[in-house]
Parts: structure tokens; C-alpha cells; sequence
């Protein structure tokens, strides 16, 4: 997001305070849940660094960034869509706007995951200034359905080749459940305090994030402390991100 910001700067050297605004994400193609849901934290995710790479620039006073709710105000009082605008059509809402610089996001999903493209627009001059691309792919690990006796635990071996890892869970009860090495599962099996790389305590259904910094082989390690038998559906995926 620097050097976006430099890019700017370098562009547009007279401007005392220079306006950027984004528009919400388009998804090229048919739209399935799973994308549009990509699509709306991606958005969020770059807007949260821009504002992020503003603050710690040094630069607060040069740029302004306006809000995606009054760039969506302008578009419903125009009576336009925010799926599918031209780029002319956007062009226009940044003149409305009185911004300098709009950026144009799209989402464009494929068999490994999603690429998304944040096109960088002059409103003045009606040119492309930059397009960051980043690029989410997603693997999965596991995806099954299992029943766990009252009182037990199951523990499925799995294999972690990246980094960044997205776990999800679902079931008809509450259950805990942990990613831990080799050597915090036998921590764990002898009742002993263990270190877990991620855990959750007593979740029915769960979506969270791990940043794993040595790579191999875990244990994801499903507990039910309830006394009845237990069924879930438990699926792992392995995310991996890259920005150009």
C-alpha cells in the first residue's frame, strides 16, 4: 500500500491534499456465496491497510480518504448500480465526489481460489495509475464427516505445506478443539498442560485464522466433553496469499 501511496505522490506533486476513494468489489462471473463473502473482506482488508499505510507514511495531512458509504450514497442518488459500473460511470462518481484518485476493485474467482485487482484511476486525467493484484488460493486438507463417543476426543493427522491456514467447523453441539505438534498431543492425551498452535472452547460452529511457523505434520485434536454421542462436520482448508 506504500507504494501506492508514492505512486500517488509522485503523480500528483501539486496537490496540497489528495482524495482517494474506493468503490465496493465487483465478481466477474456467476457470483457464488463463498466469492461475494471473499470479495467483502478483501475490500475491507485493502481499505483497512490503505488507511493503515496512510497513518504510518507519515503522511495523514496529504490524503484523504473518503468513505465507501458516501461514494455508495452518490450511486443510489444517481440511480446507478455498484455491481458492474464502467469505468466511465465510475469516473463520474469520483468527479461527484470531488476525488483525485478512485479505486476500482474486482474479484475474479478461479479453480485455486480468487485474484483480486484494485485498479488505481485518475478522476482528472481518466487514466490508470496502478493495479495491485492479489491472489488468494485455497487447498483442502480435510473435509469429513465423523461421530465422537461422550467423553473422548478424535485426533486427525494432518500435513501443513503453508503458512497460513483457515479451519472451519460445524456441529449439533458444542465441542473444543485444538492444533497441536506431536509432542503437545502427548501432553494433552497424558492430561498434562500442552501448548496449542490454535484452539477453540466449546464452539458449535467456528471460522478462525492460524499463522503456522513451522511447517509439517499437526494433530487437529476435537474434544467432546458432553455425555452424548457426538456428530460433526469438520473441514480444513489451507489459504495462501500473494500481492503484486
Amino acid at each position: 500500500m506504500v507504494d501506492v501511496l508514492k505512486t500517488l505522490l509522485q503523480v500528483d506533486k501539486g496537490n496540497d491534499e489528495i482524495k482517494i476513494g474506493m468503490l465496493e468489489m465487483t465478481v466477474a462471473g456467476d457470483a457464488t456465496p463463498e466469492s461475494k463473502e471473499a470479495a467483502e473482506s478483501a475490500t475491507a482488508e485493502f481499505e483497512s491497510q490503505l488507511i493503515t499505510a496512510i497513518k504510518e507514511s507519515g503522511l495523514r495531512s496529504k490524503f484523504a480518504l473518503v468513505e465507501r458509504s458516501r461514494l455508495n450514497a452518490i450511486i443510489e442518488e444517481q440511480k446507478l448500480s455498484a455491481l458492474g459500473l464502467t469505468e466511465n460511470t465510475a469516473l463520474s462518481i469520483g468527479g461527484i465526489a470531488n476525488l483525485d484518485y478512485l479505486i476500482m476493485p474486482t474479484a475474479h474467482p478461479n479453480d485455486n481460489g480468487v485474484d483480486f485487482y484494485f485498479k488505481v484511476l485518475s478522476v482528472k486525467n481518466a487514466s490508470t495509475i496502478d493495479i495491485v493484484k492479489t491472489s488468494v488460493s485455497a487447498k483442502v486438507l480435510l473435509d469429513e464427516k465423523i461421530e465422537i463417543s461422550a467423553g473422548s476426543r478424535r485426533v486427525l493427522r494432518i500435513s501443513i505445506p503453508e503458512n497460513e491456514v483457515s479451519i472451519s467447523i460445524d456441529s449439533d453441539h458444542n465441542v473444543s478443539m485444538y492444533l497441536v505438534d506431536q509432542q503437545n498431543l502427548n501432553l494433552l492425551e497424558h492430561k498434562k498442560g500442552f501448548t496449542a498452535v490454535l484452539s477453540k472452547e466449546e464452539v458449535k460452529s467456528s471460522n478462525f485464522d492460524a499463522t503456522i511457523a513451522n511447517l509439517g505434520n499437526y494433530f487437529f485434536v476435537i474434544s467432546n466433553t458432553k455425555a452424548l454421542l457426538l456428530p460433526a462436520h469438520v473441514k480444513l482448508k489451507m489459504s495462501t496469499t500473494v500481492t503484486e
